[in-house]
């Protein structure tokens, strides 16, 4: 333990650190320790950093949080949820290299159209420095691979299955008919008047008096039509049912191979039509789907197994919460938190599978609005289990700086450096 006269002292400092900073009647909450996960600990900034988030994109709402205090315990468990998922990765071993953590912070860069300056301008309007954001960025990453790796190793697709689901499923991986088509077109816009549309439907029949008399297709589009696809003999390409207007659709579709449409009228203009080939609808062979719905398995597996692990790791854990020192229940936030409507838990914060079962998530997404000052939690403790920590003198330091930041002695940025280095000497 410390001596006396430094508790003194710390204590009389923060003291006077405390009520120099009171305005009025009301005081300006003060930051400290709220909660300890095995030999880390998550800061009341922190808890609120993520609650002004959850606020901000709706997920309170989304979640049923119907006061702050529900607000501020629902971001505290998530930050203790993806604390444990860290330290989870750090026990396996997992690294995150140098050269992704740049990678994440050159697309944020090119996202945004920002130079090494301005990056800097919007970290420190957060409060960070670049070293900072790139401690938060190694955080979310690894949360991210970490839950990746686990998924990865705790889920098994088996063939059957699949092939199972592809015999149910048939229909979802149908293709539909195309069509290889040309035509000449006519336009009517709303220049066009009734005696001008007139004269051009009498040049369309004209033409395609020619074309039924023997004359090429291709040289009439070129002469005559009035499509951009003109110049390429009237040729549109590959199309498929819903992807065109339906008076030009259903002609088009009852011709066969090398058959000729009527003039058809549409919005657009007149249209003479012709099919070149028709590709027939078919389903997918199990071949050219089975990373498909490996995936869509895997993902349906996918939630249940990370609420499991996340048990797991609850379970094995110590975790100490005092965000509500006074709460009559005995602090128990976990289980008010496991009571409250799931839905979209981990539907934001954790998506480390994007594309297929095998991708290992070693980048983040990385959002191109300002950096999300909430991603990660102070760093790891580096002291050993056994030593005792003096939180009391701890948390009165985090009162004195938080104090010289609101009376603007230091800057926010200043603040955040001197806070991060006490928290290193946990």
């Amino acid at each position: 333990m410390r001596p006396l006269s430094k508790l003194i002292k710390y204590g009389l400092v923060a003291a006077f650190c405390f009520w120099s900073v009171v305005r009025g009647a009301e005081a300006v909450i003060l930051d400290r320790i709220v909660a300890k996960v095995n030999e880390d600990i998550v800061t009341l900034s922190s808890v609120q950093e993520r609650a002004a988030i959850l606020h901000q994109t709706g997920k309170a709402m989304e979640n049923s949080l119907d006061s702050e205090r529900a607000v501020m315990e629902f971001a505290l468990e998530r930050l203790i949820d993806e604390l444990l998922q860290v330290q989870s990765g750090e026990k396996l071993g997992l690294k995150v290299s140098e050269s992704i953590i740049q990678k994440a912070v050159d697309d944020l860069k090119s996202k945004n159209n920002w130079d090494d300056k301005t990056l800097e301008e919007v970290l420190k309007r957060e409060g960070l420095s670049l070293e900072q954001y790139k401690k938060r960025l190694r955080k979310q990453i690894m949360k991210s691979k970490t839950l990746s790796y686990q998924l990865r190793t705790r889920i098994k697709v088996s063939e059957k299955a699949m092939k199972k689901y592809y015999v149910e499923h048939g229909k979802d991986f149908w293709i539909p008919e195309k069509r290889s088509l040309r035509h000449i077109l006519f336009i009517f816009d709303g220049d066009t008047t009734l005696q001008h549309k007139n004269l051009k439907r009498a040049k369309a029949r004209e033409v395609l008096k020619k074309i039924r008399r023997g004359a090429d297709f291709a040289e009439m589009a070129k002469k005559y039509s009035e499509d951009i696809s003109a110049s390429a003999g009237g040729e549109l390409g590959v199309l498929e049912k819903g992807k065109m207007v339906a008076e030009f659709e259903d002609a088009a579709f009852r011709l066969e191979p090398g058959g000729t449409s009527d003039v058809v009228e549409t919005q657009n203009g007149l249209h003479i039509i012709r099919t070149i080939k028709i590709i027939p609808g078919h389903t997918k062979l199990y071949s050219e789907v089975r990373k498909e719905i490996e995936n869509i398995l895997f993902q349906s597996k996918r939630e249940d197994e990370f609420k499991e692990w996340l048990a797991e790791l609850r379970k094995a854990a110590f975790i100490e919460r005092t965000l509500y020192d006074d709460d009559t229940s005995g602090g128990n936030i976990a289980g008010k938190i496991a009571g409250l409507p799931q839905k979209g838990l981990f539907k934001v914060d954790d998506e480390p599978v994007k594309n297929s079962v095998g991708d290992f998530a070693d980048e983040p997404d990385i959002s191109t609005e300002s950096p999300d000052s909430s991603l990660s939690p102070p760093e790891k403790s580096g002291v050993p289990k056994n030593e005792t920590v003096d939180y009391a003198v701890l948390k009165n330091k985090l009162r004195y700086i938080k104090g010289l930041k609101n009376k603007k002695i230091i800057s926010e940025a200043e603040y955040q450096q001197r806070k991060q280095k006490l928290l290193e000497k946990l």
